[in-house]
């Protein structure tokens, strides 16, 4: 009972503060860092599913404040829920829903999340950073996509796509650096 009382408070805090008293709220129910950078990997894998569900909320057991837990990462790194292509500026650097428009308009966290998001983007969302990843990811995988009987036809399909996600990264990171100014 005592945590539907206080996910209900946070939905009234998110909805419902006033702007002048919102950064300094929300800090009482948010793990506003973690969230900012769950904020950042949904952003550069453009996780369109990730900002209307695919995730779970969950309070922290030792600092009381919720988090996110991210799941269902099929519709990313430029394609759609049904595999077709999706545009690497398809979702905008903000993302798209209330809470995190809400914590964008607090400039702390505003220039926090544009930090997070020059150093993933120097560092960890590169073709450099990602090349290794993904080509050894494929290697493992390429086996047991001639065990399926429907993939396995496919399998042409399947090693182009090493390509196109590494085309992805690099269109996805021109885009958000030039976006980050919008931060500012």
């Amino acid at each position: 009972m005592e945590d539907n009382l206080h996910l209900e408070k946070l939905i009234k805090i998110v909805n419902a503060t006033p702007r002048s008293c919102f950064g300094e709220e929300i800090i009482k129910y948010i793990d506003v860092n973690k969230y900012l950078l769950w904020l950042c990997g949904v952003v550069c894998t453009q996780n369109c599913d990730g900002f209307i569900h695919n995730y779970a909320l969950h309070r922290n057991g030792k600092t009381r404040l919720y988090e996110m837990i991210p799941w269902d990462y099929d519709a990313t790194w430029g394609r759609n829920v049904y595999g077709g292509i999706m545009e690497y500026d398809y979702v905008p650097i903000e993302g798209y829903n209330t809470l995190s428009a809400r914590l964008l308009d607090v400039k702390e966290y505003r220039n926090q999340y544009r930090l997070i998001l020059e150093q993933t983007l120097e560092t960890t969302f590169t073709v450099a950073a990602l090349e290794p990843k993904i080509r050894d990811l494929y290697s493992y995988l390429t086996p047991y996509v001639f065990l399926d009987p429907h993939k396995k036809n496919l399998i042409d399909n399947f090693d182009l796509e090493p390509e196109f996600i590494l085309r992805f990264v690099a269109d996805r990171s021109r885009y958000l650096r030039n976006h980050l100014k919008d931060l500012l």
